[in-house]
């Protein structure tokens, strides 16, 4: 197998899980709690919040943060997770302690994007 080859079919197997995604639902929004800021490094602020326990998110998954006010919705990324224990990387800063929240998971924004960068890497 060639380079091109398994770029080609990495492309189709990100394309065949983006279909899935969207049809499955999979970037449904979560309500997360008690979340506090934990540490800010110039213009990023690392938070942590509590989700359900049946919710699992992954490393570098993209998130829109819904604020229970939608005042200062914003943007992050997945960090970590354990357990319950949510880290999420924020653009904006949300104060220290925020009650609650809605995590809007972007799996399929990512994947499309993934797929975008292997077409780019064939022309």
């Amino acid at each position: 197998m060639t380079g091109t080859e398994l770029i080609k079919l990495w492309i189709t197997c990100l394309e065949a899980e983006r279909i899935r995604l969207t049809e499955t639902g999979h970037d449904a929004p979560v309500v997360a709690s008690q979340g506090r800021l934990v540490h800010t490094t110039g213009g990023l602020h690392l938070y942590e919040f509590v989700v359900p326990a049946d919710v699992q998110l992954s490393v570098d998954l993209p998130v829109s943060v819904v604020p229970a006010d939608e005042a200062n919705t914003t943007e992050g990324v997945v960090l970590r997770q354990a357990g319950n224990s949510l880290s999420v990387q924020l653009v904006d800063a949300l104060g220290c302690d925020i009650p609650s929240v809605t995590l809007v998971p972007d799996q399929v924004g990512l994947v499309s994007t993934s797929a975008s960068r292997l077409k780019d890497m064939l022309a």
